[in-house]
């Protein structure tokens, strides 16, 4: 996407699987968020700030954004790669609204023909699974931190995903482009700004893309993000 959109646009990455150190298991989006914004704030002391973050990232992106408006700095555009709001998904492991959680796959499943609803079932538990080797990867990792053991790349991954299914939005008052993939997997909802909607004052713009929520940076997907992104980024500096 970085080659798409040309020498003269500007990132600062943050990876998925950097291990923030001294923040406390478990983890929350907002201590992720702060501890990412001190790091981007080494490159870039002031704003603008235009930040986006890809799947779950896009939600700590979200929380970044929330606190540099509290801080008093201008966030022109929040861009959420296939991104859905972790309060409105149900948890497959919350069983206090488990007949919520029910009624919410039912009513997903009407339409499907019988094969559709057999992999929406299987997918439902394979993520229920996820969930659980998440949880795990607590107890895991704070055994390797307390014996000096280094931390694989995949735990501290496990760790952010079950932050962010925690996290509880609270509303934005600033612009939000939503990518959205047409093959939206089972784990998504029907709502079709994947629950942002409510949430944003400034306006949730939303633009479909083709192939799956794996394929949003890869070709031949990546090429329209780049032109679709480059032509809200010129909008935005030009104001």
């Amino acid at each position: 996407m970085i080659r798409h959109l040309g020498e003269d646009q500007p990132f600062f990455g943050i990876p998925s699987d950097a291990d923030p150190a001294g923040l406390p298991v478990p983890y929350r989006v907002e201590d992720i968020a702060s501890q990412s914004l001190a790091m981007l704030r080494e490159h870039q002391p002031t704003g603008p700030y235009l930040i986006g973050g890809w799947c779950h990232g896009g939600v700590i992106g979200y929380e970044m954004a929330q606190q540099l408006n509290a801080q008093g700095e201008r966030v022109p555009l929040l861009v959420l790669f296939d991104s859905w709001n972790p309060a409105a998904v149900p948890s497959e492991l919350d069983w206090r609204r488990l007949s919520g959680r029910i009624r919410f796959h039912l009513a997903a499943m009407q339409g499907m023909k019988r094969a559709e609803q057999q992999a929406y079932a299987m997918e439902r538990a394979r993520w229920g699974a996820q969930v659980i080797r998440n949880r795990m990867s607590r107890t895991s990792y704070r055994l390797r931190r307390l014996f000096g053991q280094p931390v694989p790349a995949r735990m501290i991954n496990a760790l952010q995903i079950e932050a962010v299914l925690k996290y509880h939005p609270k509303p934005y008052a600033g612009r939000v482009l939503l990518f959205r993939c047409e093959k939206i997997s089972t784990r998504h909802y029907m709502d079709s700004r994947y629950g942002w909607g409510n949430l944003v004052g400034g306006g949730i713009e939303v633009i479909d893309l083709p192939g799956d929520h794996s394929a949003i940076f890869e070709e031949p997907v990546v090429s329209t993000v780049a032109q679709e992104l480059s032509a809200r980024l010129q909008s935005v500096t030009a104001v």
